[in-house]
């Protein structure tokens, strides 16, 4: 089975294809959904290899299936924080195949 043909069909013919609540009351729960700490340590990574010249701004950054975004928004709340220099050469994109998801990133 190709990569794209098991992809497609996690996300459209499995438990996942309903966009399931994700959170403290959802059917489950991540790091993300608890509090801020994993996307500030994430910026906080982030930054040292810049720092280290292992990235280079400007740097294009893609989520790819965000749900309610949480983590986008609080690595880019923390890069804008701790070093707004480099925020501002950030262009950062979400990918996200579920409809119902969408919306609630905007």
């Amino acid at each position: 089975m190709k990569f794209s043909d098991f992809f497609h069909a996690w996300l459209h013919e499995s438990y996942y294809k309903n966009a399931v609540s994700i959170g403290k009351n959802g059917d489950f729960f991540t790091a993300v959904s608890v509090g801020n700490l994993f996307g500030t340590l994430l910026a906080k990574h982030f930054l040292n290899l810049i720092d280290k010249k292992i990235l280079q701004p400007p740097l294009e950054l893609v989520e790819i299936g965000a749900n309610e975004g949480y983590l986008s928004r609080d690595f880019l709340a923390a890069l804008l924080e701790l070093r707004p220099e480099i925020f501002s050469q950030i262009s950062f994109f979400v990918i996200e195949p579920h409809e119902k998801l969408k919306n609630l990133q905007k």
